[in-house]
C-alpha cells in the first residue's frame, strides 16, 4: 500500500507542476502547509478524503484517477 501513496505523490506533483503551482500555493488552496504538500508528494503522508476531494476539484480529476496506478514519465 505504501507504493500507492508514492504513486499518488508523483501524480499530485505532476498535476501541480502542470498548473504551474508551487507547493506553497497549492497548500494555501487546501489550507495545508507547504511541508504537508511536500510530504504527500514523496509518499510520507496520506491525505484524508476531504483533502482528496479538494485536489480533485482543483485539478479536475476524479479521486479514482488520483488513486489508480498510472505511469509518470520522468
Amino acid at each position: 500500500m505504501e507504493g500507492c501513496y508514492k504513486m499518488f505523490g508523483k501524480r499530485l506533483k505532476k498535476l501541480r507542476e502542470e498548473k504551474e503551482l508551487t507547493q506553497n500555493q497549492l497548500g494555501k488552496l487546501v489550507n495545508l502547509s507547504q511541508q504537508t504538500i511536500g510530504h504527500y508528494e514523496v509518499g510520507r503522508a496520506k491525505p484524508d478524503l476531504e483533502t482528496l476531494e479538494m485536489f480533485s476539484e482543483i485539478f479536475k480529476v476524479t479521486i479514482m484517477e488520483f488513486l489508480e496506478q498510472f505511469s509518470v514519465k520522468e
